[in-house]
């Protein structure tokens, strides 16, 4: 018959995890700053924590005592603007996790090892973290925000401002788009890339001259609108490549020639690319 043991080793890292978050509101990447720092392994030993982990496990009754099966169901996942790292094609098998409504869980009580007061006070936090998230305006400055993917170790490019002088000032700062994996913070201090950044204005200004050309090209835009349409009628269906985007013109400014090639490199990956000149949505592009 299974059964819940309390391991006291782990379940004081565990109650050191509700307590940050809990009674001193730390963030989840400081909890996983904190545990790095004293050499906590995970459970499959590893030394690097993630955020999602960490929230996996503050959300588990199980820690109060109770015990839940059946808290998520598994469907098919839903079509991506760029693939996930690692996988050039979608899983056959149904891979999103969706939430079940807590009426519908089967629970069994287990040894508790987080008092419910404190269970009630991360449930709060993680509940506030989600609304000041929900409340941040999105901001329009990152045309390719979610779309550009790094050649060389396939994490995505992600935006960051850098101020023109020593002295910061967010109205007079440089767009750049930087590869998560050349962030060491995020690896244990030891980044897995060192791609440069690419200025922000040169690689959009790349990519909308690419797609302003694909778009004066009526007979290319007919081809790709009846291949979207089979693919909508057949949802089994892997998607074929982004019809490829001309060569951009060798006159093109020196400026742009790194982006370029990082674009030429990626073009097979950009799916979302497409949207930019799917129906109204046009009008939101920089002309």
């Amino acid at each position: 018959m299974a059964r819940f043991e309390v391991v006291e080793a782990e379940a004081h890292i565990v109650r050191l995890i509700f307590a940050w978050v809990g009674l001193d509101r730390m963030s989840l990447r400081e909890v996983c700053r904190r545990l790095e720092q004293i050499d906590c392994q995970t459970r499959t030993g590893a030394t690097h924590w993630y955020a999602s982990t960490i929230r996996g496990m503050l959300t588990n009754p199980a820690y109060v005592g109770r015990a839940a099966f059946g808290r998520a169901r598994y469907v098919p996942p839903r079509p991506r603007l760029r693939q996930i790292r690692g996988h050039s094609q979608p899983s056959p098998r149904a891979t999103s996790r969706v939430p079940v409504s807590p009426e519908e869980w089967i629970e069994i009580p287990v040894p508790p090892l987080v008092d419910p007061t404190v269970f009630e006070a991360v449930c709060a936090q993680l509940e506030e973290n989600r609304k000041r998230k929900r409340q941040r305006t999105p901001s329009s400055d990152w045309l390719l925000q979610g779309l550009a993917v790094c050649r060389r170790c396939g994490y995505a490019y992600y935006g960051k401002r850098a101020p023109r002088t020593r002295k910061y000032d967010p109205t007079d700062t440089l767009r750049y788009y930087r590869c998560i994996g050349t962030d060491g913070y995020r690896f244990s201090g030891h980044p897995v890339c060192d791609n440069p950044q690419i200025r922000g204005d040169h690689l959009e200004d790349v990519v909308w001259d690419q797609v302003k050309g694909l778009m004066e090209d009526p007979r290319r835009m007919a081809e790709e609108y009846r291949r979207l349409l089979l693919v909508a009628r057949d949802e089994t269906r892997e998607p074929d490549e982004i019809v490829r985007l001309e060569r951009p013109d060798r006159g093109l400014a020196t400026r742009h020639q790194p982006a370029d090639r990082q674009l030429r490199r990626e073009r097979h990956r950009q799916d979302g690319i497409r949207t930019a000149y799917r129906g109204p949505e046009t009008t939101r592009l920089p002309a």
